[in-house]
């Protein structure tokens, strides 16, 4: 199934829109954790 470029953006904005807080949130803490790893 292919899916245009501008379709798979589209997707993606809408979601960010929702998760955007959650996703913030999650990459803050993948970012404390390779700190801390590295």
């Amino acid at each position: 199934m292919l899916i245009s470029p501008y379709h798979f953006h589209s997707v993606l904005y809408a979601n960010s829109q929702i998760l955007n807080p959650i996703q913030r949130k999650l990459w803050h803490s993948l970012a404390d954790l390779k700190q801390n790893l590295f």
